[in-house]
């Protein structure tokens, strides 16, 4: 039984170690255009936030810290 607790008491102090290291997000981030409609968003490694799926075809990119998206790579850009 005692083996239970101690393993317990591990995952809860990795989980708050874990929870205290997570730094919060700039919120919101705006995308400056009209008819944005994000069919995926992600972030890279380094906080960056990529939006992508646009009804006009966009990939949208949000340094981290910024609290707006900008064109990264238009549509015309984009492989086909």
């Amino acid at each position: 039984m005692l083996g239970g607790v101690v393993f317990t008491a591990t995952q809860l102090a990795i989980s708050i170690v874990a929870l205290a290291s997570v730094e919060q997000a700039e919120s919101p981030v705006n995308v400056p255009d009209t008819q944005v409609f994000p069919e995926s968003i992600s972030v890279t490694w380094d906080g960056t936030l990529l939006i992508a799926g646009s009804e006009k075809g966009f990939i949208y990119k949000a340094a981290p810290g910024t609290t707006a998206a900008r064109t990264w790579i238009p549509h015309e850009a984009r492989a086909r």
